[in-house]
């Protein structure tokens, strides 16, 4: 008994096993790249709550400016892929705080003896439903959702 009950915990640790929900993309406009998220605070009371929720998600913050209300986060690995690595650029304002992020997919080049080129970033958006992995897109509703559940998706 003993034996099938670590094998059930381990089960439910496998990544393969325990897929994070997809995101209902209805609505959502094709190539979107930011998030809007309304509420009724003030800048102050935002960049207060947006620094507080990055770090308590374990987010680095590379950069915070508090005169142009701007978090940028350090490199992190994405939970819903985690050979993904995301940053995320989030704004605050007057009843609002905006999303947008660049990912790399962690792969890396190698040249020669050791040489080796730095990820590149690409755009996060959404790609729309079929084929395309959107778990990029996913990651960052995940975070904008930690601000506020009155959500604006922008194609810009």
């Amino acid at each position: 008994m003993k034996t099938f009950a670590i094998i059930v915990l381990l089960a439910l640790n496998l990544s393969g096993y325990c897929q994070a929900v997809k995101h209902d993309l209805n609505g959502i406009p094709k190539k979107a790249n930011k998030i809007s998220i309304l509420n009724s605070k003030t800048a102050e009371e935002n960049y207060i709550q947006a620094g507080k929720i990055l770090v308590q998600n374990g987010y680095g913050l590379k950069t915070s400016n508090k005169e142009f209300g701007l978090f940028e986060t350090a490199p992190k690995a994405m939970k819903r892929k985690q050979s993904w690595t995301g940053m995320f650029n989030v704004v605050v304002t007057d009843s609002l705080i905006t999303v947008t992020g660049q990912c790399t997919t962690g792969i890396s080049l190698g040249f020669g003896s050791g040489v080796t080129t730095e990820p590149t970033y690409y755009e996060i958006k959404n790609m729309g439903k079929g084929l395309y992995d959107n778990s990029a897109f996913f990651e960052m509703i995940d975070l904008a959702l930690k601000f506020g559940d009155n959500l604006k998706y922008i194609a810009q």
